[in-house]
């Protein structure tokens, strides 16, 4: 692939100069570069090189599932994503849905039937992680009574939602769910 675009470039850049464009572009997610093993010890590695469709594909999806989904009030999953596998368009399309729509999946039935309760929950942090302060703020009563639940639904919480956005300093999420809540424990021991 180098020498082709040291060739289709006229000369412009030389082969060494190529693959240093070919690392940047796959360590920017333009291009996905994959490296197979060789088949034999003293054979070269090979390195493939793919354009990343499936995102944008997956972006497109969502819009358009969330679009449906809001003109229609349809609770269901869209048959547009029902044969779909890939987790990152129900990931893309419950973020629209929140961000766009102010739809939570898992609330008023959204998607209930479509998806087991642990799958929703994980919709559900995943559109959070992905949504404004403000509509972040808007949830941490819910947030902070499902960290209060269990020790599981607390490590999740903490793992999937508060340490992901403790880069968010106006939340202060660290405060506002953690210690609030654990300091309302009469001792250690029932923390």
């Amino acid at each position: 692939l180098c020498q082709h675009l040291v060739q289709n470039l006229n000369g412009l850049i030389e082969r060494s100069q190529a693959g240093k464009l070919l690392d940047t572009f796959s360590n920017h997610g333009i291009i996905l570069k994959r490296e197979s093993p060789p088949e034999s010890i003293i054979s070269p590695t090979i390195i493939d090189y793919s354009i990343p469709y499936q995102s944008y594909l997956d972006y497109f999806f969502a819009i358009k599932a969330s679009e449906e989904i809001s003109k229609s009030q349809s609770k269901a999953l869209p048959d547009l994503l029902k044969n779909r596998d890939d987790w990152n368009v129900f990931i893309l399309t419950a973020t629209s849905l929140l961000n766009d729509h102010n739809i939570l999946i898992g609330e008023k039935g959204y998607w209930t039937k479509d998806f087991e309760k642990r799958e929703i929950e994980r919709l559900k942090l995943e559109a959070l992680c992905n949504a404004s302060d403000e509509v972040i703020k808007s949830y941490l009563p819910k947030l902070k009574e499902t960290f209060q639940n269990s020790i599981t639904d607390r490590n999740v919480i903490l793992s999937k939602f508060v340490i992901p956005n403790l880069h968010r300093k106006e939340l202060n999420l660290g405060v506002e769910i953690v210690h609030n809540t654990l300091i309302e424990f009469p001792d250690t021991y029932s923390r």
